[in-house]
């Protein structure tokens, strides 16, 4: 059962009561939604309990006259008089506030109930820890991102190296094949020979420039993996962090 869904069914069961009574009681439990946040929804229902018992308490605090006669508090109403019942812990002095509920006891951060002495003791090991675990983590994130880009460098720079060696390999084997030609007449021996490793060189450099565009085609789909690898680090820190993932 969500809050609206709560609230408009305790609406409908104090229909019967005092309208100014009533409004009262829908804005003060209205205001004790916002004060346990967003988050905790579903703890803030379970502590008041469902609508229905909810109701009967309320209306049970209007006398004959059908006035109500005392106040709304976390657990319900009370009227000051034989009222033995005590707030939970986690609802005494609450504050809300980036998704934290403060109590005397305890504390409720991201919707996970953690004892006040147990959250002071993990930020004292935090301090003390922090000069040489701290470094140690940001260095195997920043490492990991590192290699991630190392290796998409290393890919540009593969692609790179075989353009401009492919290049430079057809224009030198271009250039042989010409002046082979060139020398058939007065050097036949030299200029078949001369020929023979320019054609090879040409080969070669068409390898090489084959090999440059299959690679080139290769980098965008490679990108789009290093930016996921860096993204699903970040939501690994975050859900280290936070105990769960943060936007």
């Amino acid at each position: 059962m969500s809050r609206t869904e709560y609230m408009s069914r305790l609406e409908e069961l104090l229909a019967d009561i005092p309208e100014d009574d009533r409004v009262d009681a829908l804005n003060y439990y209205n205001d004790y939604f916002d004060a346990g946040g967003a988050d905790n929804e579903e703890e803030t229902i379970i502590s008041l309990g469902s609508p229905e018992d909810l109701a009967k308490t309320i209306k049970l605090a209007s006398g004959d006259n059908g006035v109500i006669d005392g106040e709304f508090t976390e657990t319900g109403y009370s009227n000051g008089i034989n009222d033995t019942r005590d707030v939970p812990d986690k609802y005494t002095q609450i504050t809300h506030y980036d998704g934290c509920v403060n109590s005397e006891k305890n504390f409720h951060i991201f919707g996970k109930e953690i004892d006040k002495s147990r959250l002071l003791l993990l930020i004292a090991i935090l301090v003390l820890v922090a000069p040489v675990v701290v470094p140690a983590v940001f260095g195997l994130i920043g490492g990991a991102i590192g290699i991630l880009f190392g290796l998409f460098g290393s890919l540009i720079g593969t692609v790179f190296g075989l353009f401009t060696s492919g290049i430079s390999i057809i224009v030198g084997s271009l250039v042989g094949i010409v002046a082979a030609v060139l020398s058939l007449v007065t050097k036949p021996l030299g200029a078949f020979t001369v020929l023979g490793y320019s054609m090879l060189g040409l080969a070669l450099g068409n390898l090489m420039m084959a090999g440059c565009r299959a690679l080139a085609r290769l980098i965008p789909a490679a990108f789009r993996l290093v930016i996921k690898g860096v993204k699903w680090i970040v939501r690994l820190v975050k859900r280290i962090i936070f105990g769960k993932e943060i936007d």
